[in-house]
């Protein structure tokens, strides 16, 4: 079994295992950090190039079910978790964080996620898509009016950026699909997993590089920022899952919660690049750790709850 074969049939392990040796082992995480944005992009094109665009236009079944998601995830999450932090005397930087976490568009790679959970991958990429065209518009006036963050956001550039990724990934995921064939990349199924899985584990281990020194330096902040960064992820993931479970079958229901909890703050993060506070960057950073932990926990669960259900 090839290297790709063995980290896609060991998806969640290996991407524990990025995170994990990215806080353990700072040198290792400064030779990645350069190779952050490629290693973004790469369950993104995977999960597009797999994907079949007949499937992900069934996806509008209900025809309301992707401009709620969206919606939920850009507007009511961030107000929702405004109301809920308000009152808890945060610092205003981790408040600010939080806020803007929970308003930014699903990861890139939540539909290779979705698909190494069993999930709807092409409701996922769907969200995910539609979520990140109106985040130029949606984040810059939740960051700095909601969030009270003070930070020189160029909605343009955002704008100029996204299209660059997100297109630049559509464009070479029908590159691979149109040369490779939807049925020898159905038969690369596992390899494909792993090169999602190596792309996850690159850029765990590149965004890690600052989090050990920082950790001993101000553990209770950093544990304060991690708590926090668990709490809103699980939480977002299940409160939408729970709200939408008795209008959606079960699989969408756990699609929905996996986009509306892991979201993408890298990508804001990078249009602010030098500006962005170092505590900002810092909680960016310990963010990564339940988006790569909480998989290798979430599996096992969803392998039982998809099989006891109705759903396909």
């Amino acid at each position: 079994m090839n290297v790709l074969a063995r980290a896609g049939r060991h998806a969640t392990l290996v991407m524990a295992a990025g995170v994990l040796l990215g806080l353990a082992l700072p040198p290792l995480a400064a030779l990645f950090r350069p190779f952050l944005l490629p290693a973004l992009l790469i369950p993104f094109t995977v999960a597009l190039a797999r994907i079949d665009l007949g499937a992900l236009a069934a996806s509008f079944r209900p025809p309301v079910l992707v401009p709620a998601a969206v919606l939920w995830s850009l507007l009511g999450s961030p107000l929702l978790t405004a109301f809920v932090a308000a009152p808890l005397d945060l610092p205003p930087l981790l408040y600010a964080a939080l806020v803007v976490q929970a308003a930014c568009a699903p990861l890139f790679s939540a539909a290779a996620l979705a698909l190494l959970l069993r999930l709807d991958a092409s409701l996922a990429l769907l969200v995910t898509l539609a979520a990140t065209a109106f985040v130029p518009l949606s984040v810059p006036p939740l960051a700095f009016g909601l969030a009270g963050l003070s930070v020189d956001l160029d909605g343009w550039a955002l704008t100029l950026r996204l299209v660059a990724i997100v297109g630049g990934g559509f464009l070479a995921a029908r590159l691979a699909r149109r040369v490779t064939g939807a049925e020898r990349l159905r038969a690369l199924a596992v390899e494909l997993d792993g090169l999602a899985v190596l792309g996850f584990a690159a850029f765990a281990l590149g965004i890690m590089v600052d989090v050990q020194g920082q950790l001993l330096a101000r553990p209770g902040f950093v544990l304060l920022c991690l708590a926090a960064a668990v709490l809103l992820n699980a939480g977002l993931q299940a409160l939408t899952a729970l709200a939408t479970l008795p209008f959606v079958p079960r699989r969408a229901a756990l699609t929905l919660g996996l986009v509306a909890g892991n979201n993408n703050f890298g990508l804001v993060l990078a249009a602010m690049g030098g500006a962005a506070p170092a505590d900002l960057v810092l909680f960016v950073a310990v963010a990564q750790l339940p988006i790569y932990l909480l998989p290798a926990l979430q599996a096992p669960l969803y392998r039982r709850w998809l099989d006891q259900g109705s759903d396909p």
